[in-house]
């Protein structure tokens, strides 16, 4: 038997308003979603050195300009060849660690007794950078204790590049104590200085 027409459409409507109300049941013209953020924990730093033809060099030679020398006058002592060299870092810190250092020291070979390296900084460009960039210290004399170079760094960066963050110079001092145990050598005498980061 044929359904009457009027039914039909009062069947097909009922069904029309049950599908709608499941749909909005499910989906509205609102939402929300939550989103993490996480800061990672930031302390890489680096040194770049000008008119290095690879970049990957990771060795920076210093010498006496024998040159200057003058009758009367010690040799090795102050003036020295030093190619221009910047160290660059970026930093995040977090709360319960607000403030890192830039510590030095010598990590592997000798320097003859009669001889003190120094290391300073002599500039400093932040233009290319931003944030806590830290305070230089007074020139340190190496050893293989750690020193502070720089201090009070917080959540910052210096830029990257020669001529960004602060730059760096090697100086000689004899030791006058020792000076009547130096000798020629034609051994070069290579060193490593390390440069870390430390919370303060």
């Amino acid at each position: 038997m044929k359904t009457p027409i009027p039914l039909l459409i009062i069947y097909i409507s009922v069904i029309c308003i049950l599908l709608t109300n499941a749909i909005f049941a499910q989906d509205s013209n609102n939402t929300s979603k939550n989103i993490t953020i996480a800061i990672p924990e930031i302390a890489i730093l680096d040194l770049e050195i000008k008119n290095f033809v690879d970049d990957s060099q990771d060795s920076y030679e210093i010498r006496s300009k024998i040159d200057t020398v003058e009758a009367g006058n010690a040799n090795g002592q102050g003036n020295l060849i030093n190619k221009p060299m910047w160290l660059n870092y970026s930093s995040i810190v977090s709360q319960s660690k607000p403030e890192r250092s830039i510590q030095v020291s010598i990590v592997q070979g000798n320097i003859p007794e009669e001889i003190e390296l120094y290391l300073e900084t002599i500039s400093f460009n932040g233009d290319q950078g931003a944030g806590k960039q830290g305070q230089s210290t007074t020139k340190v004399h190496l050893n293989n204790i750690g020193q502070n170079l720089i201090t009070d760094i917080g959540s910052a960066y210096t830029g990257d590049g020669i001529e960004n963050g602060y730059e760096l110079q090697y100086s000689l001092k004899l030791n006058e104590e020792r000076y009547k145990d130096m000798e020629v050598s034609e051994l070069l005498n290579n060193i490593t200085v390390s440069y870390t980061f430390t919370d303060s």
